[in-house]
């Protein structure tokens, strides 16, 4: 027996039933670059909250290159110049009892041609102050990036452990989940199952990036997720210093080949100087937040031959998000994932530096500039340009987390 899930699964029960400061802060997700909470417009009923967020996304890239070379998902940019996401939310807020999100998804693929789907679609009763259920469509809980959507990203695209080892980043179920926050160190334990969406059936899109030769008789996609899931995520503050917040993840599914996966993580995030407005804390001018995130597959797949075979992969993304001014945050993010031999997969390193840049009073425009610099096995070297264009319209100070 792989010694990984045991090990994982004491670790967080130790984590939830461990005495924590009594005075910590409820857990706050911290997102240097999503401030759509500054911009609470009119509901629907007094309790529907529709949201919008476009993006167009231009690329500058070195002769013979490509944005397919450089995709890791559909959320990614596809094409030299184009959209590269339309989000539709619409937020549920029922008596702060019945909570829930409908959000869709349109994008442009690499024919310019405009495909989408239903990203979310599901409800929460909250029983009491700490324990609340639901169901639905949703994007599971994994770990700090998982559950995120585009509009909330740091950056222009996935991280490359999330992309391999979580279908793309977004790890789509469709079933039920049990939310139990702990309050004692401002935790939140998440406990979530059901089927898996897969999207490289869904939506055809390559699993992989750079447009491998794959192996013979394995190609990576054969080891995501795609029949049922079951996940448990716990994220809380470390005693005496609560700006600082720790996760622990473990899922278990059967994969596309057949086989089982067993997926582990474990991330940090630390935050320095926050600013306080109306009792929440946002990032601002002079905070500093540092963010870390460890994820680990052990994969049991079959081969197109019929015999199994076995491998572990895995691989860290690290991040530094500083304020410049209340509308400017410069990042950098590196990026390794490890290579797998099964399917000649070499490992690959993505070093980004970013500048998000907020435009009005409510910061509905934002404009990015990142740089990517890739060292990958199939490609070598290669660097990449990118300018981003993000506006919304619509939103509210309720967070569509779950």
């Amino acid at each position: 027996m792989n010694l990984r899930q045991p090990i994982l699964i004491i670790l967080i029960a130790f984590a939830v039933t461990s005495t924590s400061s009594s005075n910590a802060e409820d857990l706050h997700e911290h997102d240097p670059v999503d401030d759509h909470g500054h911009a609470n417009d009119g509901s629907i009923g007094g309790f529907l909250f529709p949201s919008m967020f476009a993006f167009g996304t231009f690329g500058a890239f070195e002769p013979g290159a490509n944005p397919e070379d450089f995709a890791t998902t559909e959320h990614d940019p596809l094409n030299e110049a184009g959209i590269q996401a339309v989000e539709f939310d619409l937020e549920i807020n029922i008596n702060d009892r019945i909570t829930g999100l409908v959000a869709g998804f349109v994008y442009q693929d690499t024919d310019h041609k405009f495909t989408g789907e239903f990203e979310e679609s599901f409800l929460h009763y909250q029983l009491d102050q700490n324990l609340a259920f639901g169901g639905g469509q949703f994007l599971n809980t994994f770990g700090f990036q998982n559950s995120r959507h585009t509009h909330e990203w740091e950056f222009v695209n996935q991280n490359l452990v999330q992309s391999r080892a979580l279908n793309e980043g977004h790890l789509t179920t469709h079933g039920g989940e049990i939310l139990l926050n702990t309050p004692k160190n401002g935790g939140l334990l998440t406990l979530a199952g059901g089927g898996v969406q897969n999207h490289e059936e869904d939506h055809g899109h390559s699993d992989e990036i750079h447009g491998e030769d794959h192996h013979d008789e394995f190609e990576t996609h054969g080891a995501n997720l795609s029949s049922y899931v079951f996940s448990v995520d716990y994220r809380f503050q470390l005693p005496q210093n609560p700006a600082g917040t720790v996760s622990l993840s473990y899922a278990r599914g059967g994969n596309q080949s057949g086989g089982t996966n067993d997926i582990y993580g474990l991330g940090y995030q630390q935050i320095w100087n926050p600013h306080h407005d109306d009792d929440e804390q946002e990032f601002g001018a002079g905070a500093l937040m540092l963010r870390s995130e460890f994820v680990g597959r052990s994969a049991e797949v079959f081969l197109e031959d019929g015999n199994d075979a076995e491998f572990d992969d895995y691989g860290i993304t690290a991040s530094a998000h500083y304020g410049i001014s209340d509308r400017a945050v410069l990042s950098l993010r590196h990026d390794w994932i490890s290579k797998i031999d099964l399917a000649d997969e070499g490992e690959t390193h993505r070093t980004s530096p970013a500048l998000s840049y907020f435009l009005g009073k409510q910061k509905r425009g934002m404009i990015r500039f990142q740089y990517d610099h890739v060292n990958d096995k199939q490609i070598g070297s290669e660097h990449v340009g990118w300018l981003q264009f993000r506006l919304q319209m619509g939103g509210s100070t309720r967070s569509h987390d779950h």
